[in-house]
């Protein structure tokens, strides 16, 4: 190769040195990787200027805000909304009244007093909430109890009291007839009481106690002063056994066809 002067380098006090071609070649491959080296530590410069930026903008993002990936996959700044909201604490807080029956798999809004129950299998169901009360009520007419006169009602006069439908388990009440009267007490609609349609409490005093379950009225206790009954009073067939002066035992049975009990025998002591 021809003969090549490197001149006034000063690096090397000016010094003319002489190279061959293949020195001049390293040379020129050495520099263009420096300006190379020097290209990429720069652009790698501005990458980390770029990404600090990114992680400033982060460490910037508004009170109460959180990143959302939006339909590009790029993170972007929200602030919640709709059902919840989000305080710049962390504490996520649902907004009024958006947690509703739809939301629970719950049918209807219940009624007045209802409670919420759950059957332990994920099932969620409206209830009336029955509390021992001593609640009384004085009925004198014909009507239909309610709910909230659950408790001891006393009757006076001659009529028919129904009670409310048993859609609710464990409703009670306890109703005496305390005058000459007669009062029957009807079962709502088709519902019964131990199987019957209504129960009569036909003399002074007598009282009957009734429970709901299962869309039914269960008698729990019922009493009279001086009477036994054998089957539902009132109920053709049924008997009543009444204890009279002198401890004497009188048998009677009811005949629907005149509306009375027909005396049958009596005991005497």
């Amino acid at each position: 190769g021809g003969t090549n002067y490197i001149s006034g380098a000063t690096s090397l006090d000016n010094a003319d040195i002489l190279l061959d071609s293949r020195a001049k070649t390293n040379a020129d491959n050495i520099a263009a990787n420096v300006t190379a080296i020097a290209a990429e530590a720069s652009a790698r410069s501005s990458a980390d200027a770029n990404l600090q930026n990114s992680i400033d903008a982060i460490n910037q993002l508004n009170s109460g805000q959180i990143y959302v990936g939006n339909a590009s996959n790029v993170a972007t700044a929200q602030t919640m909304s709709g059902d919840a909201s989000l305080s710049n604490t962390g504490a996520l807080s649902l907004n009024a009244n958006v947690v509703g029956a739809s939301e629970l798999n719950v049918s209807g809004n219940g009624t007045s007093g209802q409670v919420l129950t759950s059957n332990g299998a994920g099932a969620f169901n409206w209830q009336t909430l029955n509390v021992n009360t001593s609640t009384v009520t004085f009925v004198n007419s014909a009507g239909t109890l309610t709910t909230a006169q659950q408790g001891v009602i006393m009757c006076d006069g001659t009529f028919t009291l129904t009670l409310p439908a048993a859609s609710s388990n464990g409703l009670t009440y306890s109703i005496k007839n305390i005058n000459t009267g007669s009062v029957l007490v009807d079962g709502n609609g088709s519902q019964t009481i131990d199987g019957d349609a209504n129960y009569r409490l036909g003399e002074q005093y007598a009282s009957i106690t009734l429970v709901s379950y299962n869309s039914a009225w269960h008698i729990i206790d019922r009493q009279a002063k001086n009477t036994v009954y054998i089957g539902n009073p009132g109920a053709d067939g049924s008997w009543r056994i009444t204890i009279g002066s002198g401890n004497s035992l009188s048998f009677e049975q009811y005949d629907t066809s005149v509306s009375n009990w027909i005396f049958k025998m009596e005991i005497e002591e």
